[in-house]
């Protein structure tokens, strides 16, 4: 070890003490000891791979999310809004839900209602495509905000085109 790490005393102190940290405390990162110890990154990757330790990180087995955070989200109430409530990221309780075997919700996207005019123009005949580019929104958000908004769709073709831009 004291090849790589120098030839003092000293680096060897400082060797036997990354490795010690490194291994001892789960948190400890090559960014952190390096900080600690004011020596680079590389300095500190040098001396753990001398000293033959696996710097490779695994994530911890998934933990079952508690049972107060599965009745919340069975009760209606989203990850993010259980993660902002708790100070939990939202991976941490998404993987807390999945390791206690919840069977998540899809991801709803928020569209907005239906602008004003775009269900009458509709009804009079012009079509998803036609809205799209007059409000400025591709065909698959136009034809989710007219469902959204409990408009009954026609068959494709069916009803007069509108004529010009009312």
């Amino acid at each position: 070890m004291s090849e790589i790490a120098g030839s003092t005393a000293t680096s060897d102190d400082l060797a036997a003490r990354v490795v010690q940290e490194y291994v001892n405390d789960s948190g400890a990162t090559t960014y952190t000891l390096a900080a600690r110890h004011r020596v680079s990154r590389h300095r500190v990757w040098t001396i753990l791979k001398a000293a033959e330790v696996d710097t490779r990180r695994r994530w911890p087995e998934r933990q079952p999310a508690t049972p107060e955070v599965v009745a919340a989200y069975q009760a209606g109430s989203t990850i993010e809004r259980i993660a902002e409530d708790s100070g939990l990221s939202y991976r941490f309780v998404r993987n807390g839900l999945l390791a206690a075997g919840v069977t998540l919700r899809p991801r709803k996207r928020a569209v907005a209602p239906c602008p004003p005019g775009m269900i009458s123009a509709y009804e009079r005949g012009a079509s998803i495509r036609q809205l799209a580019a007059k409000y400025g929104h591709s065909y698959n958000v136009t034809r989710t905000m007219l469902l959204n908004d409990g408009v009954t769709l026609r068959s494709r073709g069916v009803g007069p085109s509108m004529v010009g831009d009312q």
